[in-house]
């Protein structure tokens, strides 16, 4: 009989290079975006910027940081589906 730990071990392997494979297919997507967009999602989701310290640094208002993040966002999650 298989050893229970052989089995976790398995589904462990499976989960990573599944993430794995998500990480790449967000990147590619990422390449997909306009320099603002990427711009913004790098700041706020990836270096962990605040929406005012992003705003900032894009120049921009926090409102209009807010907006473009979420349509970031939204073209994100529409080149990752496709």
């Amino acid at each position: 009989p298989g050893d229970d730990r052989d089995v976790a071990a398995g589904r462990d392997e499976a989960a990573d290079v599944a993430t794995r494979d998500h990480a790449d297919e967000v990147l590619a997507a990422m390449e997909t975006l306009s320099a603002d967009d990427r711009e913004v999602i790098v700041l706020r989701d990836i270096r962990g910027l605040s929406t005012k310290q992003a705003a900032k640094a894009l120049g921009i208002s926090e409102s209009a940081a807010k907006v473009r993040l979420h349509r970031a966002h939204a073209r994100l999650r529409e080149a990752v589906g496709s």
